[in-house]
């Protein structure tokens, strides 16, 4: 079986995509010591400052009846003489959670966005050397916007099993489609005056289909989008990448939020396709209707490759301009994992990307 190092170093680079639930960003400068009048608790001689020793704060986001408020960023901020700034999401059960330094005094400020200016909660709190629950907290006055609307298929005929990705912040959001191809999700803004610009992108499971993204701006209460179409034609420069896996786990990666490439080894015989997943299959005589053997598939998912299994996944080749042109194809069969002989996933995956090579 070939092994290609991009698709190696894609393993890892997939992980590190996928894993959005926290964002944590530090501001460290650890060779420095401990400033002046920095706190020691009793019985513990700190040989490295108190900028070197973490524990770690959680606490869930909810609202006034007990739900979880998801996508809220948060920023913790030292209130004392120990400097660094700590910023996080809530994810979807509104959790958050990070590691911060001991001994220290920090304000912990919510915004309904990433990039809103003013507080909508504040709460301040201390760090001891153990770990630190702040529980539940009640945050009240979030402004949220609601988006509706039907995504349709290439005929107009609405998607009955599919998806709508929302992208905002660089980060996707997927929302599982009604059996009428109907979609109601929220998003929170920073007050009741402000808007914001987020991304839409309707698929058809059934075609395994990615439509074209919409930019929309959405504003406080009702936001209705009309129809939204699971379907694109040659003409556009739609690049993605989509997979579901045991039909439950689902996953879309859309360019250019994301970057997804395509690459062929130096004998031609190999193509790979990169982009939160990894696919590698067979080049022979590749072109437009042919079928191409898979020989890998790498996600955060599915640790593992195509196996000796009985019968051969191919990927179908429906598009595949020259090179700066673009190359579509899809494929549905199992995937043997062979790290930790554990049984067969069903991957079913589509793609489009801009060919380089």
């Amino acid at each position: 079986m070939p092994h290609h190092n991009k698709s190696t170093n894609l393993c890892i680079t997939a992980i590190t995509f996928i894993i959005i639930v926290v964002i944590i960003s530090c501001s460290k400068n650890s060779d420095k010591p401990a400033p002046p009048g920095s706190n020691n608790p009793g019985g513990i001689t700190d040989t490295t400052g108190t900028r070197d020793r973490k524990v770690q704060v959680s606490c869930k986001l909810v609202d006034n009846a007990g739900y979880p408020l998801p996508e809220l960023y948060v920023k913790i901020a030292s209130s004392g003489s120990v400097p660094g700034d700590f910023q996080a999401e809530s994810d979807s059960s509104g959790l958050i959670s990070t590691d911060i330094y001991i001994n220290t005094s920090y304000i912990l400020k919510v915004y309904g966005a990433k990039d809103c200016i003013s507080p909508i909660f504040t709460k301040s709190f201390s760090t001891t050397t153990k770990d630190t629950s702040l529980g539940n907290l009640t945050i009240t006055g979030v402004t949220m916007a609601r988006v509706t609307g039907t995504v349709v298929d290439c005929n107009n005929n609405p998607v009955t099993s599919g998806y709508i990705v929302m992208q905002r912040d660089t980060k996707d959001h997927q929302y599982k489609l009604s059996s009428a191809g109907t979609f109601n999700f929220s998003t929170s803004l920073c007050d009741v005056a402000s808007s914001a610009m987020i991304i839409i992108v309707g698929q058809d499971l059934a075609t395994i289909q990615t439509g074209y993204p919409m930019s929309v701006n959405v504003s406080a209460g009702g936001n209705n989008v009309g129809n939204l179409k699971a379907c694109f034609d040659r003409s556009t420069d739609l690049q993605f990448l989509s997979y579901i896996v045991d039909d439950t786990i689902y996953r879309s990666y859309i360019a250019p939020a994301n970057t997804i490439s395509q690459s062929v080894n130096p004998t031609g015989n190999y193509m790979y396709i990169s982009g939160g997943a990894g696919i590698t299959f067979f080049a022979y005589g590749i072109a437009e209707g042919s079928s191409q053997k898979l020989q890998e598939f790498i996600s955060p998912e599915v640790s593992g490759s195509i196996g000796p299994l009985e019968l051969p996944v191919n990927v179908r080749i429906t598009e595949y301009g020259a090179i700066g042109g673009y190359i579509s194809g899809n494929f549905t069969g199992q995937v043997q994992q062979h790290f930790d002989n554990s049984p067969p996933r069903k991957v079913t995956c589509s793609f489009r990307v801009k060919r380089s090579e």
